[in-house]
C-alpha cells in the first residue's frame, strides 16, 4: 500500500475513534443530570380504592347462582332497604355493590349451601366532579356539564372576595391508587391568563376542585378574630366603668 494512502487511513481511523469517545463522554454527561420533579403536583403517601358507592334510587340486578327463582331486579327505596325473597328487607344503600354481595351471601348461608351472589347497578349516577374549600356548599356537578376546572367553578357557589383563583387545585386519584394534587399553571400573571389556565385543566370523573381562601381574606379574618372582636368585648366590659367615672365627676 503507498505510505501516503496508509498515513491518510490511520489518521480518519483515529479522528472516528475519538469522534466516538467524545460522544460517549457527552451521553454519559446527559444521562447522570438528576430529573427534578414537578413542584406543581403533590401526591399522597396512602393509597385508596375508588368504588361505588350505592344510595337510594339506585335500581339493581340481584342474581344468586343456580337459584333463579331467588335472583330479581331490586331499586333501593328511600329509607335505603331493598326487598328480596326469603331474606325480606336488606339494608343496601351505604355500601358497595362487593359489600352487599358478602353480606346477601352471607345470610343465605342458613337456606342454601355455599351460595354466590353477583350485584350489579343497572342505573348508575352520572360521572360527577365536585367543588369544595370557599363555597357555599361543597358542589356536585356533573361531568357533562363541566369538563373544565373553569366550567365547574362557574357552577358553584364561591365565596366571592374570598377566594384565591390563582391556586386552584385539582385532587385526583390516579391509576396507582394515590391521590395527587394538581395546581393550576399559567405563564402570565393577567386575569385573562388565569381564566384560560383554569380552562385548559381538563376534569375527570369524581375529581374534587379546591377553591382556597385568597390571603387578603385570610388576614381580614385575622385582624377580626384576634383585633376587633376581641376589642369590641373590651369596650363592652369597660363602658360602664367609665359611665360610672363620668357621674362620679359630675356629683363632685
Amino acid at each position: 500500500m503507498n505510505p501516503a494512502i496508509a498515513r491518510r487511513n490511520r489518521l480518519i481511523v483515529c479522528a472516528a475513534i475519538a469522534c466516538a469517545f467524545s460522544i460517549v463522554g457527552c451521553t454519559t454527561a446527559v444521562s447522570k443530570k438528576p430529573l427534578l420533579a414537578d413542584p406543581q403536583v403533590a401526591e399522597s403517601l396512602q393509597r385508596y380504592t375508588k368504588e361505588y358507592v350505592l344510595e337510594a334510587g339506585d335500581s339493581l340486578d340481584v342474581v344468586v347462582y343456580r337459584n333463579p327463582e331467588l335472583s330479581r331486579p331490586a331499586l333501593i327505596r328511600r329509607d335505603g332497604l331493598i326487598s328480596l325473597p326469603i331474606l325480606g328487607d336488606v339494608q343496601a344503600a351505604g355500601l358497595t355493590t362487593r359489600q352487599l354481595d358478602a353480606q346477601l351471601a352471607e345470610r343465605l348461608r342458613a337456606r342454601l349451601v355455599n351460595p354466590e351472589v353477583t350485584v350489579s347497578v343497572t342505573n348508575a349516577r352520572e360521572p360527577m366532579v365536585y367543588v369544595v374549600g370557599e363555597v357555599q356548599s361543597a358542589t356536585p356537578v356533573t361531568l357533562r356539564e363541566a369538563k373544565t376546572a373553569a366550567q365547574a367553578i362557574a357552577r358553584a357557589s364561591l365565596q366571592t372576595r374570598a377566594v384565591d383563583l390563582s391556586r386552584v387545585s385539582i385532587i385526583r386519584l390516579d391509576d396507582t391508587g394515590h391521590l395527587r394534587a394538581y395546581a393550576v399553571q399559567r405563564h402570565e400573571h393577567s386575569q385573562p391568563a388565569l381564566y384560560m389556565a383554569l380552562q385548559n385543566m381538563p376534569l375527570q370523573a369524581d375529581d374534587l376542585i379546591f377553591v382556597p381562601e385568597s390571603k387578603r381574606s385570610q388576614a381580614g379574618r385575622a385582624v377580626q378574630d384576634f383585633v376587633t372582636i376581641p376589642l369590641s368585648a373590651l369596650n363592652l366590659m369597660l363602658t360602664p366603668y367609665f359611665q360610672y367615672r363620668i357621674i362620679e365627676s359630675v356629683l363632685k
